[in-house]
This record gives structure tokens, sequence and C-alpha cells, in this order.
């Protein structure tokens, strides 16, 4: 059976590390980590689990200290994690089975990154492949470049990185936009380096600066598709939060037109048409949006890009059931609204608006049991507590003395 070579790149990463590695034991038969610098115990927790591992200094770039690495790694394949990252145990079998194929080089991989509140994004990225067929490009938000074929596999990497405090996450992305305005400027020509930096100044909610630098890139460029439609969907969304919804719109359809299936242009989209009170045309959009959910269907060639909206399904639903409402259409907006919940348990907004339709019909009794449903999943604030007091004060038999 060929020998699988675990690949990390780590720095104080006690919090992460034993997870990782203990999700990843089981498929490979070495683990080689470079450290750049751990002043924590990630040396040695990477030792106990059996890790070789190379001191080597920070040279603020991912790419040379990937690179540095694979100099060690001695298996037949490769496999590369990063500490905050953890393999979906269920697909070990998988990757047995993978690393047996004389077919393929390489296997991309599917990302589900885990953020604050519950929220997930997907992509997808290559993260095994034979040893000799790659190496590492850019300094920041690095791209493993393969020589051969790469099949896009199942398997599942859970990315816990951005599950943090908001302090943790806004150094994380000071950190990257510092390594990426220099890239820039090495490289004024690298379109993915510049696309991720006006996806950086939106995820710092610098807006206007993420929406000069989206038109910049655009109109001095020629982008790749995948990183056009990334910056298209970063300027849609920017026009959207700052109001300039003729803008929204225009930039939304161009990058629609291109990708009809990219699943955060279809979201926004629904919500320019909300703010628009374009009530129809929004429930088109979020009834395509779970259309091509369902469906799974993607462009060949744009399975890599970030899907911000990938777990939405109860908040498109719950959108859907705010349009029917304003539509006058009350049975569709209870109807979408009890979807909302099925999909979302934990959302305490979409039993308020089904409650609150129940209300208007005079539906007292219905009311009340959609808001104890939230009190027993645990997820009612003090809003639902006070209404239920009330609504039942209201059910209460009157003594006639």
């Amino acid at each position: 059976s060929p020998e699988v070579s675990l690949c990390m790149i780590v720095k104080n990463e006690e919090h992460f590390l034993g997870r990782c590695l203990e999700s990843a034991r089981d498929v490979v038969d070495e683990m080689v980590i470079v450290d750049t610098g751990s002043t924590d115990r990630t040396v040695e927790i990477a030792e106990r689990y059996g890790a070789r591992v190379y001191d080597h200094p920070w040279q603020d770039s991912f790419s040379e200290a990937r690179n540095f690495g694979l100099q060690f790694a001695q298996g037949d394949w490769l496999l590369q994690l990063d500490a905050d990252e953890e393999l979906e145990r269920e697909d070990v079998p998988l990757i047995r089975e993978y690393v047996r194929s004389t077919e393929y080089d390489g296997y991309s991989v599917v990302f589900l990154n885990y953020g604050p509140e519950n929220a997930v994004y997907r992509h997808r990225n290559v993260r095994l492949f034979r040893r000799g067929c790659v190496h590492y490009e850019g300094i920041v938000h690095n791209v493993p470049v393969v020589s051969g074929k790469v099949f896009l596999s199942p398997v599942r990497i859970h990315h816990h990185g951005y599950n943090i405090s908001s302090d943790g996450l806004m150094k994380k992305f000071k950190r990257s936009e510092a390594l990426l305005l220099r890239q820039i400027r090495e490289e004024p020509e690298n379109g993915y380096a510049r696309a991720n930096l006006v996806r950086n100044l939106r995820l710092q909610r610098a807006f206007k600066e993420s929406i000069v630098e989206a038109e910049k890139a655009l109109s001095l460029l020629r982008l790749s598709i995948s990183d056009r439609q990334m910056v298209l969907n970063d300027l849609l969304y920017g026009y959207f939060i700052t109001g300039d919804l003729r803008k929204a719109e225009e930039i939304g359809r161009c990058g629609l037109r291109e990708n009809p299936y990219h699943l955060d242009m279809l979201f926004v989209m629904g919500s320019v048409m909300v703010r628009q009170r374009k009530f129809e045309e929004a429930v088109a959009y979020f009834s395509e949006y779970l259309r091509v959910r369902e469906s799974g269907e993607e462009l060949p060639g744009l399975e890599g890009l970030l899907t911000d909206t990938y777990g939405y399904e109860g908040r498109v639903w719950n959108n859907i059931g705010s349009c029917f409402l304003e539509l006058g259409k009350v049975d569709k907006a209870v109807d979408a609204y009890q979807k909302a919940i099925g999909y979302e348990r934990t959302n305490v907004l979409f039993y308020k608006n089904l409650a609150s339709v129940y209300l208007q019909e005079g539906g007292v009794k219905s009311a009340v049991d959609v808001l104890e449903d939230a009190l027993r999943m645990g997820v009612a604030d003090d809003v639902v507590k006070r209404s239920l007091e009330r609504l039942k004060s209201w059910q209460r038999p009157v003594s006639v003395v």
C-alpha cells in the first residue's frame, strides 16, 4: 500500500494541533511538521504524536515555508493540513482508496469553514497529491500547483480557524492584508492576490475601500474567470451594503450571466430585490438559490470558489416567507417560515416571524405553540418569553363572580 506523509507548517497552535493530528493519524504513515517559531506547547504536542519537527524561521511567505517542508516527506503521497483543520474521520477509507490510483496525481477536497454564529462557508482546494507533483505559489492564500490530473473528491476537511473572537479575526485579516499588499507591489498583475485583497477588505467591513480595489482589478487586469467571479461577488456585496442598489443590481446581473450557479450572488440579488420592494423578483432569486443548492450544480473550473452562503437554506426560506407576506400570500408565508425552522432550529427570528403571522390571522394557540417550541429548543430570548406569558394570559379562562 502506498505510504502517505502528513505535511504541515505551524506556529503557536497548541489550541488546535492535537485535534488535527488525531484526525489524520489513521491515514498517514508519517508526520512532517515545519515550526516557524512557536513559543507555546506546539512542538511538544507534535512530538507526542510522533511527528518529525523541523525548525524554520518565518520568511513572510506561506509558500516558502510549505515548499521547505515538502523535501522531508518520504511518502508516496502527501496530505497537507493546517493546524486549525480537521479531517472528516468517515472519509479516511476514501483517501486510502485514492492513493492506490494510478490515474490521478492530486485530489481536490471540500472545505467546510466554520465562523461565528454557526456560519458555514464552503470551498475546494487540492490537499492530497502525489509526491514530486506539487509546489506552492503565493506568499499568502498560497496555491498548490499540481503537475498532473486532479480529481474532485467528496473528502471533507473541517476548518475551525475563523470561529474565534472578533479581535482574533481582525488580527488575521490585518496580517493577510499586509502580505497581500506586499505581493501586489512585487507582482502588480497578480489577479489572485488582488481578488484576495478585495475579499480581505470586505471581511474587515472596509466596504468603500473594497469597492475601489474591486473596480480597479476589473478595469486594469485580465482576471481569470475564478478571480473575476470572486471580485464581482464582493463588489456586488459592497454596493448592496453601502446602499447603491442600482450598481449592485447591475453587477449582480453581470456576474450571474457569467456563472448562473453562484449561490452568493443569487442570495444577495434576492436581498437587493427585497430592498427595492420587488418581492416577486426576490422570490425568484431565492428559489433559484434553493434549486442550485439542492442540485449541487457548479460551473466547471469554478469549483474552488468560496461560498459564503452555503448553509443559508433556513435564511432563504425565511426571506421567501417575508416576501410572500408582503405580497399578501399568507399561507405561502407560513409554509416558508416552517421550512426555515426545519432547516435551522436554533434561529429565534424564524420562530418570531411564524408566530407573528399566526397572530395577525388570529391564531393565538398556534403562535403559543411556536414560541413554546423556541423555548424547548433553548433559543427563546426575553422577547419570546414575555410574549409567551402575555399570550398565555389571554388564553386563561376568566372567573365570573
